[in-house]
């Protein structure tokens, strides 16, 4: 049953097993369980994926966040509140075009994708597709997804934008509190 518009995180993710989780591949090469083990080493990163396109680090009286992007992904690195560069630890890899695709168990899903082509691979997530705008009127944006975890640690997030049915982002989001 889909979810109805402005429900505060109003979606049930669809539930996986690690392994078929961590079997998804970015771009058809690297599974999210290589980026998993190495979720701390930014020079692995760098020699799985090639020569980033930009690197930035920031440090904030909170956190230390280093941001590294290649043509289409995105990869976010956070301390969460240690302020220590050497600390930092992935805690997103979006997928913002494209050119870049996440592989799930032999089929692609890109950005500019319809979202009916989740429905074959995660069926209950793709009914349950909604949103998670908060319940207050005149909300700027508002996040329409189609949400699979395999734990409350890990989710992917096929984010959509609800007039046109298409696939703008796809994100895997660690939680490292």
């Amino acid at each position: 049953m889909a979810t109805t518009a402005c429900t505060a995180n109003a979606q049930v993710p669809q539930q996986v097993t690690s392994a078929e989780f961590f079997a998804a591949k970015v771009n058809g090469h690297t599974n999210l369980q290589d980026f998993a083990t190495h979720s701390d080493d930014r020079d692995r990163l760098k020699v799985t994926m090639g020569q980033p396109t930009s690197e930035v680090c920031e440090t904030t009286m909170v956190e230390t966040t280093c941001t590294i992007e290649w043509d289409g992904i995105s990869v976010l690195y956070t301390d969460i509140a240690g302020n220590v560069e050497e600390d930092l630890t992935l805690f997103t890899l979006t997928l913002t075009g494209s050119a870049s695709f996440l592989d799930y168990g032999g089929t692609t899903v890109r950005v500019g994708d319809p979202i009916s082509r989740l429905r074959q691979i995660f069926p209950e997530a793709y009914e349950n597709r909604g949103n998670d705008c908060p319940a207050s009127p005149g909300y700027p944006s508002c996040n329409h997804a189609v949400l699979v975890n395999h734990s409350d640690f890990d989710s992917l997030m096929f984010t959509y934008n609800p007039s046109t049915l298409v696939v703008e982002e796809i994100s895997w989001a660690r939680n490292i509190l």
